[in-house]
């Protein structure tokens, strides 16, 4: 399990290759409605007047479908040209080739609040220390490109992984109805989704950092977190990924400085 939980994208300056809707600060905020709409290929550049330490970068909501590619550089200096890690390339959505009611295949920002977004992630290796000034995120798709946010940063590992027993949950806040006459209307709203899973037998230096985390971010700010960032399957790595805020973390202490903690993620 890898956890973001500063967005260094917030801090950066973004530019894109190519812009048909929308402005990139949109990669911004948290309202994933707000979006930019680039064409079938486009590079975001992120540049920081200061150094930073990045070793991971996440996009939990866009249209991309299998296919298409997300291709990573990062740069010591803003005038680089050589990137100072291998590029890291990796199919974006695997096994995503999503169905609406309406028969869609291809979605757009209007089927994010619907289970419509693909979240995909990219991720260096944990001792990576070079630092970065900028960074080349580069999408292709196979239609334009829909993209509501971007986050990256330095990423928070326990040395013990989650336990068996992860659950998914889909939460749809749709409103269903019957007249009299027997006949049903459906105030069709967003769906959100959760996941729930345990740490068990972790150190004292895991709780102080886990705590640490979840007072200053998980509860009142977003955090990425990813069950299986290394499985060389894109599509259970995506489907055990979730952008949100902790709604529920309780800690239990087992035995000589050994914890057990339970998390409940609510995606936004």
């Amino acid at each position: 399990m890898r956890i973001i939980y500063k967005n260094l994208a917030d801090f950066a300056t973004i530019a894109a290759s190519t812009t048909s809707t929308g402005s990139v600060n949109n990669l911004q905020n948290n309202r994933k409605s707000s979006i930019h709409r680039s064409a079938t290929t486009v590079t975001y550049t992120l540049t920081w007047t200061s150094a930073q330490l990045i070793n991971a970068v996440a996009l939990p909501a866009t249209n991309l479908v299998t296919g298409s590619k997300i291709t990573v550089n990062m740069y010591a200096n803003i005038n680089d040209t050589t990137p100072h890690t291998d590029a890291i390339l990796i199919d974006a959505a695997l096994e995503r080739s999503p169905i609406f009611p309406d028969n869609t295949q291809f979605a757009t920002a209007s089927n994010f609040s619907r289970g419509g977004a693909t979240n995909s992630s990219v991720w260096f290796p944990a001792n990576l220390t070079q630092t970065t000034r900028k960074m080349e995120i580069i999408l292709s798709n196979s239609r334009t490109i829909d993209c509501s946010r971007i986050v990256c940063g330095k990423y928070w590992e326990p040395a013990r992984q989650v336990s068996r027993g992860i659950t998914l949950g889909l939460q749809d806040s749709s409103e269903i109805s019957k007249t009299r006459s027997g006949d049903t209307y459906i105030n069709s709203k967003y769906i959100t989704e959760s996941m729930n899973f345990e740490l068990k037998y972790f150190s004292d230096t895991d709780r102080k950092e886990l705590l640490n985390i979840f007072r200053t971010w998980g509860s009142t700010n977003y955090i990425y977190i990813s069950v299986f960032p290394d499985s060389t399957n894109t599509e259970l790595s995506r489907t055990y990924s979730i952008y949100g805020r902790s709604s529920d973390i309780s800690l239990v202490y087992d035995i000589a400085s050994i914890y057990t903690t339970s998390l409940t993620i609510e995606s936004w």
